[in-house]
């Protein structure tokens, strides 16, 4: 939906029911169909809509757009590969001297839809330096997964799993 209307989050899953119960009728039916609320960086929210429902909700004034789920491949878990910038090479790229190998960056958004492996050399956190101080996420017991999963390269992870 874009930029939030208010400050609270309440708020903003407040306006998502509202939303929601002027389509389907009923707010106890706006309420169970909302799967997730995104209410911190913006305001939008995913559901479990029919398609009649889905086009009725982009209709609205308020509403950016409306994409329907669906699963991608995973392209790489080395982004420096992916990217070209050679990280493993003898001698590494400038643009990677410049950035000072990307120390300190934080990726907000890693949605492989598989379970995170820390064992793997993807997630091997071997000459990362401390977690960068700014960094307010947490990392969230899921199903065989603990907080002794993440390190200084898998700094956080959240399970999103409703309405799957």
């Amino acid at each position: 939906m874009g930029e939030r209307q208010h400050e609270d989050p309440d708020l903003v899953t407040a306006s998502h029911h509202d939303m929601m119960s002027s389509v389907l009728g009923f707010k106890e039916e706006a309420v169970s169909s909302i799967v997730y609320s995104y209410k911190h960086g913006f305001s939008g929210f995913a559901a479990m809509l029919t398609e009649s429902q889905a086009d009725q909700i982009a209709e609205l004034p308020e509403v950016i757009s409306v994409n329907p789920s669906r699963s991608v491949p995973l392209h790489t878990t080395r982004s420096w590969d992916y990217l070209g910038l050679g990280y493993e090479q003898p001698q590494p790229t400038r643009l990677l001297r410049r950035g000072n190998f990307g120390d300190g960056i934080i990726i907000g958004v890693v949605d492989s839809g598989k379970r995170i492996w820390s064992e793997s050399r993807s997630f091997d956190d071997h000459g990362y330096g401390p977690v960068p101080s700014r960094w307010k996420g947490k990392c969230e017991v899921g199903q065989n997964f603990t907080v002794n999963h993440c390190n200084r390269k898998i700094i956080g992870a959240r399970w999103y799993a409703r309405g799957v």
